[in-house]
Order: structure tokens, then C-alpha cells, then sequence
């Protein structure tokens, strides 16, 4: 511990921070000339700043220079006081990371520790004990849309097997990885047969449970659902109860979001995630690979991207952002394992959709390819959501549609869902406003709103996708500039009205209103409950209770609403144990919003159900959030 950066005091407001800070040199050298760089949440108020000067903030990372000495000798300390608008610093999730000064005559960095800090305390509500009682029939999540009892009940024996099968080969080997406690063995077994019954609507399935067990379904698809809930009920170790599952889904898309941008996850994980969204009947993993903090998926075409912007840190084209400090932090995936991701999921009837986030968010592929992105002459001010000023691709630019042209060709080829997420979220005030080619594009196309431009630069990759046998989907601003085709899906994040107005206005629509599936937020509001809180607190019964069809809907905009996707976004959820803590068990939560129909939903037999299925996910090894 050798240099230690500390908060002495913290004044927060509505929505921003005044904090003082002492910085101490615990160590036996002289440190000269040095600039500090640091995550902190927030934008920086530069004029407002007491002893020290801002150098830069791009993003959440920092870097400020003394205003005076620039010597720090073994045991002195600076004295110097931030003031920082739009956020307060209310939570763990908030406090500085990733520190280190940087000796500007040798470029020496120097690691800083960050003194231990107790926040302001935040009260709430004790949480209520989970439901312990038997679930009311069988212990499966999502809850099947009927379920009847008879009498009697299925010995629990140690080994399944299962008859019938012989078109199911990959659905029968997934479920036998599934199964925690039995094995597919004919000696003691559970007799489980397969029927095809063309009645059966697609994606459903019925279950008889009697002196064997039946299911039936029309297709694979059907029979994976069966087996799977199957798994369920024989994970739970103990006779089954005799009786019928006749089921199907509320929606056909069911979806989670990953954000492998933020923070980087191993193709590992990747996969484990799968294993549980096909557990739980999710059917689609939308991959979020780009934004202004890093370009995740190889594109041969460009090299650079990854090659460049694939890491961050100190020296390098992105610096150190989100806490992750000097060191090279990243990754990205080669085509050859997006290829195998996707047939693993596939396998397990889940679809993998990719997003390329443009125009906006686009940060990491502009710092890779500056000749093709950047217009040099381009005088534009603007400040985007996360403190960017330089992160949104010109739409009057060849090289734009070069760049977009190659990314869309090549990923068209690895992602075979017929959908594309293009992101075009976010896009800030004041940008194009002082580039001559973006004026002269309006001018050529008789547009009369540089939102316009937003719309050609969609409407050019919705035509692009079109000839790929791909589906645009975007983000809800997708819609500004009002040059997309209908065919379009909006993915409507800002609240639930967003859904009622797209839907209305004749878009298809995923609803992933923030406030009910941003599993980024916190769970509570307490400081030591790790998660942000701009758009809520979602503790699981809030989770639970979403309901994606609302009474403004038209029936017309009802029949556009597709389905419901919960996301994870990483910028605060840097390890693999904070991913489980934030995602589990909420996401089970919504896969029962997603699957069952509304009227049907039990919260109180959701918590006994959901109190055997921790035992599955310690099978799994999931650090989730404990209810027990």
C-alpha cells in the first residue's frame, strides 16, 4: 500500500456529488510531474474543481493534474475537492476504481489504492422471507399454462429412460445433461415415453404423468420443452405426483441481452448462460458486441477493429474505462467462436442475434479506423449519455457504409437468425451540426432535420440486412428520423409507454422497459446492494409482476408486441459472480412473465418453486442473490 487516494468528505445532492479527496504517498520516492486517472461516476464540473485541473474525461475515465506543485514526496498529501453533475455517488457500484498516477517526463505509472469508504446510509425495507411451502403441483419455471392433479404418484427412482426418441438426439442428449440427480439408464427406471400428436400447436407440449410418463408434441421444438420440464420435475428428487402439464408459450420471443462490451465474458460462460436460458425456455440470446468502450467480434475485412480497440488501458486507443484500470483489459471472440456459440445454442433451440451498435455508441470502431470514420474537419459539440464527445459515426461519410457494408457481410454469415440488432440508441444533441458533409447531404436530399441523417444511415442498413434475408432491429430511437420501413423491430427500452406508442404506430415490438428488466439495477436502494439505480430498483417481485400487454394497447398493437427480453448491461458488473448476483434469480422471474400467461402467474407458488430451483443453480455453480 504505497499510494492511497481517499474520500474525507461526501456531499451528495439530488444528482450530483461535491467530494474532497486526500492523496498520500506512502512510499520511500519522490513521484514528479504526475497526472491522477481514475473511473468516477458522473460528468466533471471542471470550473468548480479546487487544486486540481481536469486533463480530459472521455467516459467514465478521469484525468486530472495538480493545479500548482507537481511533487509528492514520500509522505506528503494533496488536498483537492471534485465537483461532478447528473449522478450522485449514492452506491458501492459508484466509488472511484481502477486508479493510478502516471509520471508524465517517464510515463511511470504508479497503482493507488482506494481507502475503504462508508457511503451515506440508505434504508430499506427488511426483505421478506421467500414462500418455503410444496409447490402446488410441479416444481417447473416457468409455470405450465394448465396443470390438473389425479390421484397417486410416481416412485422416485435413480435412472430415466426414455422410449420414442429416436428423432430427438440432440433434444434427449441436452436433457440429459440437465438431470442433477438421475442418469439415462434402462436398470430402475422411470419409463418416459415421446408421441408425436400433430394437434399440439407448435412450441407446445402436454405431459401425462401416470404409471409412465407421456409426453406429447407436434415438433422438436415442443418436445425440448417437454424434456426440459421434465428435468425440472426430476430434479427435485422426490415421487412425482400423478397428473397432466398441457402447455405452450405466451410469447414466441423470449429473450436476454448480454453486454460482453463493458466487460468481457469467456466463450465458458457464454455457454453456461446458454445452458440456463434453455433451462428456463428462453429462446434467444441478443449479443451486444460493440460500443464506445470496445469492438468484441473479429471482422476480417478490418483487422483494426480488434486489433485496436479489442482492449483498453493505459497507452492504448481506448484508455481505461469502467474501473478497469492501467493494465490491457479485454477480449474479443474470432468468428470461429461466435460459429461454435451459435451452434451450441442452437442445439438447445436458442437463437443468437449480434448487435452492432450505430450510429451512436460507435467509439471503438471510429478510434480503429480513424481514415474510414473520422471527418477530420468535422466541428461538432456534443456530450452523449455517458460523457462522450466523440463517439457517433457520420452518416455522409463513404466510409461509413464501407465499414458498415463489410461488418453486415461477414456477420451476416456466422448469425443465421433471420434478425440484426443495429442498436441506433442514444444519438446526442448537437451532433453533424458543424460537419459541411452532413450539411451538404441535406441539401442533396431535400431533408430538413439532421435526424434525417440518423434515418438514411438505418434505412441504407435496413435495405442492406433485407438482401441478407435479415430483419432490422434497433433500439426504440431507431425510429427517429422516420426513414424505416415498418418491418422493423423496436426494441422499447425507455419505459412501458414506449411499447404502447411503437406497437401502436404499427412497428413490431420487444418490450425491455428499463424499469422492470434492466437487471443492471440494483435490487434495493441500500449503498452496500451492488447495481445502479437511474430507472428503478427491480427486487424480484417487482420482476415477477411485470406486465408487458397493457390496456392502451390497440388489439392491433397487441398482435405487434413479439415478446419480452430482459439485459444484462456490464458497465458495473465487472466479474463472473457479480453477473450471477445480478441476473439470478430475477431472470427466472421473467422467463415467467415471458412464458406464462398472466392470469395464470402465482407469485406465491413462484417463490416454492423458486426455493427447489436454488438447489439447481448450486448444481450449476451460480453465485446468485440468496433468499433461503
Amino acid at each position: 500500500m504505497a499510494i492511497v487516494l481517499e474520500i474525507t468528505e461526501l456531499r451528495n445532492g439530488q444528482n450530483n456529488y461535491n467530494a474532497d479527496f486526500t492523496l498520500t504517498n506512502l512510499s520511500q520516492a519522490s513521484i514528479c510531474d504526475w497526472t491522477l486517472n481514475l473511473f468516477l461516476v458522473g460528468l466533471l464540473e471542471p470550473t468548480k474543481c479546487r487544486h486540481v485541473e481536469l486533463v480530459r474525461q472521455d467516459g467514465s475515465f478521469i484525468e486530472l493534474k495538480p493545479a500548482t506543485s507537481t511533487q509528492l514526496s514520500p509522505g506528503d498529501t494533496f488536498n483537492f475537492t471534485l465537483q461532478v453533475d447528473k449522478l450522485a455517488l449514492n452506491k458501492i457500484t459508484d466509488l472511484p476504481s481502477g486508479i493510478y498516477l502516471t509520471e508524465q517526463a517517464t510515463q511511470q505509472l504508479h497503482q493507488v489504492e482506494f481507502a475503504p469508504f462508508i457511503l451515506p446510509h440508505v434504508e430499506v425495507s427488511k426483505r421478506d422471507p421467500l414462500n418455503q411451502a410444496a409447490p402446488q403441483a410441479y416444481p417447473v419455471i416457468p409455470l405450465p399454462n394448465k396443470v390438473s392433479l389425479t390421484a397417486g404418484t410416481i416412485p422416485n427412482r435413480p435412472n430415466v429412460w426414455v422410449s420414442g426418441a429416436e428423432q430427438l438426439v440432440q433434444e434427449l442428449e441436452v436433457f440429459s445433461t440437465q438431470l442433477q440427480h438421475h442418469s439415462l439408464q434402462p436398470d430402475n427406471a422411470i419409463e418416459v415415453v415421446c408421441e408425436q400428436q400433430g394437434q399440439i400447436p407448435a412450441q407446445g407440449y402436454e405431459i401425462q404423468f401416470d404409471r409412465k410418463i407421456t409426453i406429447y408434441a407436434s415438433d422438436r421444438l415442443g418436445f425440448s420443452h417437454g424434456l426440459t420440464s421434465l428435468a425440472q420435475c426430476l430434479n427435485a428428487n422426490q415421487d412425482l405426483p400423478c397428473g397432466q402439464i398441457v402447455d405452450q408459450p405466451r410469447f414466441n420471443y423470449r429473450g436476454f441481452m448480454l453486454d460482453c462490451v463493458r466487460h468481457f465474458r469467456s466463450v465458458d460462460k457464454i455457454k453456461q448462460v446458454i445452458d440456463l436460458l434453455s433451462y428456463y425456455k428462453i429462446n434467444t440470446l441478443h449479443w451486444h458486441f460493440t460500443d464506445d468502450e470496445a469492438w468484441r467480434i473479429e471482422i476480417k475485412a478490418f483487422p483494426a477493429l480488434t486489433e485496436k480497440a479489442a482492449f483498453r488501458g493505459h497507452g492504448q486507443a481506448i484508455e481505461s474505462q469502467f474501473g478497469s484500470g492501467s493494465e490491457p483489459y479485454g477480449g474479443f471472440y474470432t468468428q470461429e467462436q461466435a460459429k461454435e456459440i451459435v451452434a451450441y445454442a442452437a442445439k438447445r433451440h436458442i437463437q443468437v442475434i449480434p448487435e452492432i451498435d450505430i450510429p451512436g455508441h460507435s467509439r471503438a470502431a471510429i478510434k480503429a479506423l480513424p481514415e474510414l470514420l473520422l471527418d477530420p474537419a468535422d466541428q461538432s459539440q456534443y456530450c452523449s449519455v455517458q460523457f462522450y464527445n466523440d463517439n457517433v459515426l457520420n452518416p455522409a461519410l463513404p466510409g461509413t457504409y464501407q465499414f458498415l457494408d463489410a461488418v453486415i457481410d461477414e456477420l451476416a454469415e456466422i448469425f443465421p437468425a433471420p434478425y440484426f440488432h443495429v442498436g441506433a440508441d442514444e444519438v446526442p444533441e448537437g451532433v453533424w451540426e458543424g460537419s459541411q458533409h452532413c450539411q451538404q447531404m441535406l441539401k442533396d436530399n431535400g431533408y430538413q432535420d439532421l435526424r434525417e441523417l440518423q434515418g438514411h444511415l438505418l434505412r441504407y442498413a435496413q435495405d442492406r440486412l433485407r438482401q441478407k434475408g435479415k430483419t432490422l432491429m434497433g433500439w426504440e430511437e431507431a425510429i427517429h428520423g422516420d426513414k424505416l420501413e415498418k418491418d422493423a423491430i423496436i426494441f422499447a427500452w425507455r419505459g412501458v409507454e414506449s411499447s404502447i406508442a411503437a406497437a401502436n404506430d404499427g412497428y413490431h415490438v420487444i418490450a425491455t422497459p428499463a424499469q422492470y428488466t434492466y437487471l443492471d439495477m440494483a435490487y434495493d436502494r441500500s449503498e452496500v446492494e451492488p447495481g445502479t439505480t437511474w430507472a428503478a430498483d427491480i427486487e424480484l417481485d417487482k420482476a415477477y409482476h411485470y406486465e408487458p400487454l397493457n390496456q392502451d394497447l390497440t388489439l392491433e398493437g397487441k398482435a405487434r408486441l413479439m415478446g419480452v427480453q430482459y439485459a444484462l448491461w456490464s458497465e458495473f458488473v465487472r466479474t463472473d459472480s457479480q453477473f450471477d448476483y445480478m441476473v439470478f434469480p430475477r431472470l427466472l422471474a421473467g422467463a415467467e412473465v415471458a412464458w406464462t400467461q398472466s392470469e395464470q402467474k402465482q407469485w406465491q407458488d413462484f417463490q416454492a418453486r423458486l426455493s427447489l430451483h436454488f438447489d439447481y443453480l448450486d448444481h450449476c455453480g451460480i453465485k446468485y442473490r440468496h433468499y433461503k
